[in-house]
């Protein structure tokens, strides 16, 4: 087994919850910790795309990834998100995660510069030698600009303390297509984590067993029930575990489909999570915004019809 086997199944990038006026809401932050952790969520990821990070200074982004790595107390791992645009930033990001207790540290490329491979290579590089704890790799060309081919992945996993990727859409080709890439390319990495952030492809790739997991938002809302659809495709159970996973899909669709853009997905999974009693408020940062008047009354039908709430 390997010795990062602990990084595998449900691993939601959580919600930064917020007060009306914006600030960071400590209290309801470790209530909801404690919701995904006693609902079988396998490991968090804080100061993730989900966290708002772009809109956070990096006192907050701190104060986050503090509240959470106390909060959680050692019962699953605790992923921080450390990504920058420069690499020196993201190095003091990454050494001020290993210092409040992080588990390992969240990364992807350099945004808006679009470097070159070699450019993106140096920037882990760098950080690896920072710190001492795992990192992975997060490769998002779709809010990032910079897409990963799966033979630059794996030459970054010839860095040794790198030990999984994140996989998101966006890019030339699929995630699940990325992913068989890497697992061709990574032979001797068998321990290699592959995590997908999709919510019908990460189980795909889990069915073709070339992925350990997923890192997506509605993990947030519904942890219990994610969790037990890892448990049932672990468990051969793939007939159930599909009809379970599938009856999300309509609220993710609505979170995540608008012409235009995708800027509102955020205050979804927060309006979501208000109506389950778990967030007080369902406010974000600009420039992400609330959810239209009439998309939000089909959330509401969609959520008010699932089975389980």
């Amino acid at each position: 087994m390997s010795k990062y086997s602990q990084f595998h199944g449900i691993m939601p990038p959580i919600l930064t919850p917020m007060r009306k006026d914006g600030s960071l809401d400590e209290s309801t932050m470790r209530k909801f910790v404690n919701f995904l952790v006693e609902g079988g969520i396998n490991t968090v990821i804080v100061n993730g795309t989900m966290g708002e990070f772009y809109a956070l200074t990096e006192e907050e982004r701190t104060q986050n990834a503090k509240v959470v790595i106390d909060e959680v107390k050692g019962r699953i791992p605790v992923v921080v998100g450390t990504g920058h645009s420069g690499t020196k930033p993201a190095v003091e990001l990454s050494k001020i995660a290993e210092g409040l207790g992080a588990s390992a540290v969240q990364v992807m490329p350099p945004y808006y510069v679009v470097p070159t491979d070699e450019g993106i290579y140096e920037h882990y590089a760098e950080i690896a030698k920072a710190i001492k704890i795992p990192i992975f790799v997060y490769n998002n060309p779709g809010t990032t600009k910079v897409d990963m081919s799966a033979q630059l992945i794996a030459k970054l996993t010839e860095i040794d303390s790198v030990i999984g990727i994140k996989l998101s859409p966006g890019g030339r080709i699929s995630p699940v297509e990325t992913a068989l890439g890497i697992r061709g390319l990574t032979r001797k990495r068998p321990d290699l984590i592959v995590m997908i952030a999709t919510a019908s492809l990460w189980f795909f790739g889990m069915e073709m067993e070339i992925a350990n997991g997923c890192v997506m938002g509605l993990p947030n809302v519904f942890p219990k029930e994610y969790a037990r659809v890892y448990k049932l495709i672990r468990e051969g159970k793939l007939a159930e575990a599909r009809k379970l996973n599938n009856s999300f899909f309509e609220l993710d669709h609505l979170a995540l489909t608008e012409i235009g853009g995708r800027s509102r997905y955020i205050h979804v999974y927060k309006t979501l999570l208000m109506w389950k009693g778990i967030f007080p408020s369902n406010a974000v940062r600009k420039p992400m915004m609330p959810i239209e008047e009439y998309r939000l009354k089909l959330l509401r039908s969609a959520f008010e019809s699932l089975e389980i709430r």
